[in-house]
């Protein structure tokens, strides 16, 4: 077996959350979602009821105020990662948002995990200035990450 973790950024389309659960669920993963602050209340009640059915779906305790700009999206992600650290038999998680669609079956996922070997697979895109110091060397040089 080889299971894995979803960590999942929601804030509105419930039905949408609830038919990419039923098309990816899987009974040895693990799924987390952090609640956005500001999603209405009859979101937040629909997704508590979901992670009651199932007990491997959770809800992170702590709701962010989360926006189009990534404000507190990494904060959310971290702290579904928090509740999914506990259950230590996954060997992947995937992060991903509210719309995010999974293309793979599970089987295929595991396949393509496994040809990892333990590596990650981050995607990267230019930042906007307003969100980071634009003084600074971000080069790899200037994070002097390695000694030579």
């Amino acid at each position: 077996m080889f299971p894995l973790a979803f960590a999942r950024n929601v804030y509105k389309d419930y039905l949408f959350i609830e038919a990419e659960l039923a098309t990816i669920y899987a009974p040895q993963n693990s799924y987390c979602y952090s609640i956005d602050s500001d999603a209405d209340e009859r979101f937040k009640s629909r997704m508590h009821a979901l992670s009651n059915c199932f007990d491997n779906v959770f809800i992170a305790p702590k709701e962010f105020s989360l926006n189009s700009d990534g404000h507190d999206m990494d904060m959310a992600h971290l702290a579904c990662l928090e509740i999914l650290r506990k259950d230590k038999s996954w060997k992947y998680v995937a992060l991903l948002q509210n719309h995010d669609t999974v293309i793979k079956t599970n089987a295929e996922l595991v396949q393509i995990y496994t040809w990892f070997n333990g590596s990650n697979d981050v995607g990267t895109c230019q930042m906007t200035p307003n969100l980071y110091d634009t003084t600074l060397d971000w080069s790899f040089r200037g994070s002097k990450l390695f000694k030579n």
